[in-house]
């Protein structure tokens, strides 16, 4: 059916319609090529073709769950107590704390945590991908806030055909019947401003065919561009406003740029908590190894004790007829201590020291064994479980004790913790948030213009006829001639009777910033209580392993003197050998416990201060950000200065601060070196403490009786240039009392040990008390005083009993590290490369003795 919409062009008009449809349907084939020309054939099929195999395959898995096994996860079978006993041999690998740190950063995706949190919570674990997650979340990240203002492109294209009957033909154009071809095309690219104003620029194409006998072209285009803008003048206006709460934000849902970075900044201090968490777990199941080699060598230098005191008591039971309780007694000690080592060897499934377990940084669980630790360990730096051998500490704790400044201490910790700088961040987050809830509780109102050019024509393009004037050709020719423009300026309000919304929202965010800062608060608090229990947890720690030493040097002379009773002939109680036994392992344990507990102590002052990533040399990179072409380094705040130096006095060397010098990995062969850096000689502190170590070796080589030992000692002892008062007895007359006549036998062993000590004044006693001694051992002895006609003044004990706080001026900072006491080779003291051949223990040789031969086996 033809339609004539003129006299002169009836016969044209399908003709025409064809046309302008095969151009629309050109342009829109050309406008979505340019726009999904980079999607591939893959695409078409899943979004168009409904290829649905992919999604199939994950259904059935997720029906039908198999878990992946991944290859590292396979392991040897674990080293136990009965494969030691069957003979299997082990091999030994060394490791420092710097070893195994660099081995758990470089093998941990995961920070792993104790006590099985990743498969009871795994959501709570943070590994390397935390920071990336929250940055690039597509509803809260940074990239998500900045998305707001990207730039919008929009485009459309409509094609209509109405075909009605009007009743009245003046709404028609002068027809009943009206036939319409009607296409539009709009193109529109819009952008938020940072000020919240939007921009808007506009393209409209519409072609209109349709049969109104009125028309001046049967078929006409219409093609206008337009520039819109809206800007806020009151809510919503601003670079605060929508920095903060972003350009779609409501009151109660603030999700700006700002807001966004806050948060990946608090995720980030997570993060960097959780590094440092995890990186004193490996420090302390570290330590937790040590302690276990060393518990380990102690309980079984004790079964060997035992064991040949059993052997003694059960021949006097034989030869003498001695009371068959005693042998009983004997054998019970020996299968007690061989309990012991057993479960000291394998270990029990207990905790072990852990963060949080008692400290901020842990508190030490001397409670398993050598393969529970050593396997823990394997596991927090990422190892495999088993692999034929066994780890062994190479580091010894540190031995000299270290002196801080509080004031320094204080101010790094409240200006380095990550959780004061995280709660911090919160803060800030509720000061802005307060900032932009304060905008809804006024009116909106927006600024609205617009302008627009217009063209007009038989066709879109015809560069054939006049572009202007009643009769345009072109409706782009006709745009050209700037003939018709239009504009709109205006202004629109609106606001909620009450600001119900705002007003709660105000309120809100004033009670959440108070909530902040009362927790923030609080966290000061609890940090300075945290650091000050880590500061005197580490001084009791180190006044433990000074008791601890002493005690056990006390026990080991009792053992050896009634050893040497009983060998002399002297009748000697079973029960009181057997009980000093139990003291000399007891007070050995105690005192390798303090050891450990004075290494963890010190580990913990420096997690309390916020250095303890610092100390290690331990840096965290921040890789989230990928728009910058690399890793980022997070901004830590900056270290404060340290404090001024004062005057120089060799007995008063400065406290460790900010600019001490760091402690390096010991090399094993290598006895530990002070905190301070070495000089060319020893430094007078260092003189201090190895005079006051000298005396009570002197006094253990003359319990061994060894009087020329102790007499090099004692006179390298009074050849240092120190004042007497320093000693608890002069060498001087130490030496005098061993070169006496009455105390030699005539065969260079003394026959009692009548010492005397030193008297000294209560002066010289007050300011001894502010003296720091080194861990050294005392002599235990009160001692006689020589037969002179002298005021008898007694002496302070090694462990004062009235606690005397001495003032700051008064305290010695000497860190110096004196060497530790002398003890032959049979000294229940192992060496520091020894403990871990203690896993093999050997098996009773007598063939009289088959059956505690086979009890305790060959491990």
């Amino acid at each position: 059916m033809t339609v004539s919409f003129g006299s002169n062009r009836s016969t044209t008009t399908p003709c025409r319609f064809a046309v302008r449809r095969a151009a629309a349907l050109l342009i829109l084939s050309a406008t979505l090529s340019c726009f999904l020309g980079c999607a591939s054939y893959d695409t078409y099929k899943k979004t168009v073709g409904n290829d649905t195999s992919e999604i199939d395959t994950v259904t059935a898995e997720a029906e039908n769950p198999i878990p992946d096994v991944y290859q590292a996860v396979y392991s040897s079978a674990p080293i136990t107590s009965k494969s030691l006993r069957d003979g299997q041999e082990i091999q030994y690998r060394d490791v420092s704390v710097g070893e195994v740190l660099q081995i758990a950063l470089e093998h941990s995706e995961v920070l792993r945590e104790l006590g099985g949190t990743i498969l009871r919570t795994p959501e709570a674990i943070r590994t390397r991908y935390t920071a990336g997650l929250q940055q690039t979340d597509p509803r809260f990240g940074t990239h998500a806030a900045l998305s707001a203002f990207d730039a919008q492109f929009k485009g459309s294209a409509m094609f209509n055909r109405n075909d009605r009957i009007y009743n009245n033909s003046f709404f028609a154009g002068g027809i009943n019947s009206y036939m319409q071809d009607l296409h539009e095309y709009r193109a529109e690219l819009s952008k938020r401003a940072a000020t919240g104003a939007l921009l808007v620029f506009r393209n409209v194409s519409e072609s209109d065919l349709n049969n109104a006998p009125g028309n001046l072209f049967p078929g006409a285009w219409n093609f206008y561009t337009e520039g819109e803008a809206r800007q806020p003048l009151l809510q919503g206006s601003g670079l605060q406003f929508n920095r903060i709460a972003g350009p779609s934000g409501a009151p109660g849902l603030y999700n700006g740029i700002l807001i966004a970075r806050v948060n990946t900044d608090i995720t980030q201090t997570d993060f960097e908590i959780a590094v440092r968490d995890y990186v004193s777990n490996v420090v302390n199941v570290y330590w937790d190894l040590y302690y276990s080699y060393r518990d380990l060598d102690a309980r079984r230098r004790a079964m060997h004790t035992a064991l040949e005191s059993w052997r003694k008591v059960k021949a006097q039971v034989e030869a003498e007829g001695l009371s068959a309780s005693k042998e009983a007694q004997a054998r019970e000690q020996y299968y007690r201590f061989k309990q012991e080592v057993d479960d000291s060897l394998s270990g029990r499934l207990l905790q072990g020291t852990q963060t949080r377990n008692g400290s901020t940084g842990g508190t030490l669980r001397a409670n398993s064994g050598v393969q529970v630790n050593e396997r823990r360990l394997r596991l927090m730096i990422g190892l495999p479980i088993t692999d034929g051998t066994l780890l062994r500490p190479s580091q010894e704790p540190d031995e000299a004790e270290v002196v801080y400044d509080w004031e320094i201490l204080m101010q790094e910790s409240l200006a380095r913790r990550p959780e004061l700088r995280r709660q911090q961040l919160k803060v800030k987050r509720r000061e802005m948030e307060l900032l932009a809830a304060q905008n809804f509780v006024i009116p909106q109102l927006d600024a609205i213009g617009r302008y627009r050019f217009r063209g007009f024509g038989d066709k879109l393009i015809d560069h054939n006829g006049p572009q202007g004037g009643g009769t345009p050709v072109s409706a782009l020719g006709n745009l050209a001639t700037f003939e018709h423009q239009e504009w709109m300026l205006g202004l629109e309000f609106s606001m909620p009777i009450g600001f119900r919304q705002g007003h709660a929202a105000v309120a809100n965010a004033e009670l959440a910033l108070c909530h902040e800062r009362a927790v923030h608060r609080e966290q000061e608090r609890e940090i300075i209580h945290d650091l000050s229990n880590a500061l005197s947890d580490a001084v009791r720690a180190f006044e433990s392993c000074q008791n601890s030493l002493n005690r056990y040097i006390a026990s080991r002379e009792v053992l050896l003197a009634l050893e040497a009773e009983e060998k002399n002939g002297l009748p000697i109680d079973i029960d009181r050998i057997l009980d000093t036994q139990r003291r000399v392992l007891e007070s050995e344990i105690r005192y390798y416990q303090s050891r450990t507990e004075y290494a963890i102590s010190q580990k913990n002052v420096q997690l309390e201060r916020g250095a303890l990533a610092g100390e290690n040399d331990l840096w965290i990179i921040d890789g989230a950000d990928s728009s910058a072409g690399g890793y980022q380094p997070i901004t830590l705040p900056k270290q404060l200065p340290p404090a001024p130096e004062p005057a120089v006095d060799d007995a008063k060397p400065t406290p460790r601060s900010e600019g001490a010098k760091r402690i390096p990995d010991v090399d094993p062969a290598v006895e530990p070196v002070s905190i301070r850096e070495r000089s060319a000689g020893p430094t007078p502190s260092e003189k201090l403490a190895i005079a006051r170590s000298l005396m009570p070796q002197v006094h253990h080589d003359l319990a061994k009786g060894d009087v020329v030992a102790a007499r090099e000692k004692a006179e390298q002892a009074d050849g240092i240039n120190f004042a007497d008062t320093v000693f608890d007895e002069r060498p001087d007359q130490l030496l005098t009392e061993i070169d006496r006549p009455e105390n030699d036998t005539g065969d260079g062993k003394p026959r009692v040990r009548s010492l005397a000590k030193t008297t000294k004044s209560d002066e010289t006693s007050a300011r001894n008390l502010h003296t720091k001694n080194k861990m050294q051992p005392a002599s235990g002895k009160e001692g006689v005083l020589p037969a002179q006609d002298l005021e008898y003044l007694p002496t302070e004990p090694a462990d004062d009993a009235e606690f005397v706080v001495p003032q700051p001026p008064e305290l010695d900072d000497s860190i110096a590290v004196p060497p530790e006491p002398v003890f032959d080779d049979d000294s229940p003291i192992p060496s520091k490369r020894n403990f871990g051949d203690a896993l093999l223990v050997p098996s009773n040789s007598d063939d009289e003795d088959d059956e505690t031969s086979d009890a305790l086996g060959d491990k």
